[in-house]
């Protein structure tokens, strides 16, 4: 840069009531030179190399103007754009949390008010004949009977409170949401929580998982 080029405080070091220069020591370990964070196995401030001075202005406090329009503001404009992108990023979740409670959970939260009437019925092959291959792939029709039987002894009538929770999950390429539901039962025998997985496909949702938590469950 030729001598006299026009010279800006410097960005990195430049904080403070100094109008036209920066302290010149780093911004990180403020001159010190040593590493500030605790249980570090490097001695030496890692933005300084323990030198204590700004690496940006090499220690002067000022930055020809050329490399501040340059380089420094490049910097900035690329955090910008990271923030932007994250901006984006969080809007299209945002949207695809809202299109998710609209579209799938009301799919899934109709199909448990159906399988707890189906429960207090009985009607347990029903439930299973029209439950998801992932349900009846770690459990058959029998075994089944046998776990919702059990819990309705143990349980007594439930009244159902939810859905308290959800996550919906679309993996791409996927034409199916998974949409996981948590309810809590107030039973005659005690209180109950209840986890649903329900794949939600072509406007039906399918039992794909179930699970049921109680003090009341842990014994026989």
């Amino acid at each position: 840069m030729p001598a006299g080029s026009p010279r800006v405080k410097c960005p990195e070091c430049g904080a403070g009531i100094l109008p036209f220069s920066g302290s010149g020591r780093c911004p990180v370990c403020l001159g010190s030179g040593t590493n500030l964070r605790l249980n570090s196995a490097d001695p030496m401030c890692p933005n300084c190399k323990g030198s204590g001075a700004c690496p940006a202005c090499g220690g002067s406090g000022s930055v020809a103007r050329a490399d501040f329009e340059g380089g420094f503001s490049g910097a900035r404009n690329g955090r910008l754009r990271l923030a932007l992108v994250s901006a984006a990023a969080f809007f299209l979740v945002l949207g695809y949390c809202g299109l998710a409670q609209r579209r799938y959970v009301p799919l899934a939260t109709d199909a448990a008010e159906v399988f707890h009437k189906r429960f207090a019925a009985g009607q347990d092959d029903i439930s299973y004949a029209q439950s998801d291959r992932a349900w009846s792939q770690v459990i058959d029709a029998q075994t089944e009977r046998k776990f919702f039987s059990r819990i309705r002894r143990k349980m007594g009538a439930c009244s159902y409170t939810g859905p308290l929770r959800w996550i919906a999950n679309s993996n791409a390429g996927s034409a199916s949401t998974l949409v996981t539901l948590t309810f809590d039962a107030s039973c005659e025998k005690g209180r109950m929580r209840e986890r649903f997985t329900w794949r939600v496909v072509k406007g039906r949702a399918l039992l794909a998982g179930y699970e049921a938590s109680s003090n009341v469950l842990l014994t026989d």
